[in-house]
């Protein structure tokens, strides 16, 4: 089972913190860690302030969001390795349930447990494109089954 302090940590390296409302690299508002709606609001250009703990705590509220939905999207779930469950709860984080459903060879390819085809399906997608860093390295711990160095978290 993958540890939420590991996730958490790894998505803070993802995407960095930024207290103040900015644009993402496809131009949509966002605060905090990567968040692009902040206490049930859109974030945008007038959008408060936020500290590091807050946007923690707002980032462990959707994490657990996004592991409630890799256990409704993926039947067996529970029975992948701890990498390939956090990348799927890092997909999900970044994507949400609705747009990771959407990865349908992707996702076929989990059910069959193939990894190869599951990580070239990741490759082949807007998201890819849109977010290179995270998503490389979602991809090599996902072939490795383990995190590269510049990953890893104690």
């Amino acid at each position: 089972m993958f540890r939420l302090n590991h996730v958490l940590a790894r998505q803070k390296m993802f995407e960095g913190f930024r207290g103040h409302p900015y644009r993402d690299t496809v131009g949509v508002w966002t605060i905090g860690y990567g968040c692009t709606v902040w206490n049930g609001t859109k974030v945008s250009e007038s959008t408060s302030l936020v500290t590091e703990l807050m946007a923690h705590n707002h980032m462990k509220k959707d994490m657990f969001t996004a592991i409630a939905d890799c256990q409704f999207l993926y039947p067996g779930f529970e029975d992948l390795s701890d990498v390939e469950q956090e990348v799927l709860i890092h997909m999900s984080f970044q994507l949400g349930r609705t747009k990771l459903r959407k990865f349908v060879k992707m996702n076929a390819a989990v059910e069959r447990g193939d990894v190869q085809t599951w990580a070239d399906e990741m490759t082949d997608s807007l998201w890819w494109m849109q977010t290179p860093r995270p998503a490389a390295a979602l991809r090599t711990a996902l072939l490795e089954d383990e995190w590269p160095p510049k990953w890893a978290v104690a």
